[in-house]
């Protein structure tokens, strides 16, 4: 084997080591640090507000529609990714929801929309 070859599988092998790759992994309930009660704002909590979300074991409900959840996947223990089943308003659709939570498990961020600056984050309700 060429000298110049080996040594460049020898360096990409080695930069490539010291970066952890974390997977996506599938899962059958959504994890609870995901589960609860949340609004975007902690004064609406207990109330019939239009940004309510409640996250079950297997189940979401937004504030006019709710559903079964398909598919469930999380990466990286903080990012939640949904296929939903939601009916609402006499209509029925599949939809994809994809959430990020922060270090202390209190804020939900939507970034299904990678593009839009404007996100929506919830906060838990106690």
């Amino acid at each position: 084997m060429n000298t110049k070859i080996a040594s460049a599988i020898i360096v990409t092998t080695l930069a490539f080591s010291f970066f952890t790759i974390e997977a996506a992994e599938s899962h059958k309930s959504i994890p609870t640090i995901f589960q609860g009660k949340w609004t975007s704002s902690l004064k609406d909590c207990g109330t019939d507000h239009e940004t309510n979300l409640e996250i079950f074991k297997n189940h979401i409900s937004f504030f006019e529609s709710d559903g079964p959840v398909i598919s469930i996947v999380t990466k990286q223990k903080n990012e939640l990714a949904l296929i939903i089943e939601l009916t609402g308003e006499g209509d029925e659709w599949l939809d994809f929801v994809h959430f990020k939570i922060n270090n202390k498990n209190n804020q939900l961020t939507d970034i299904t929309d990678a593009y839009n600056k404007n996100k929506l984050i919830w906060h838990r309700c106690k």
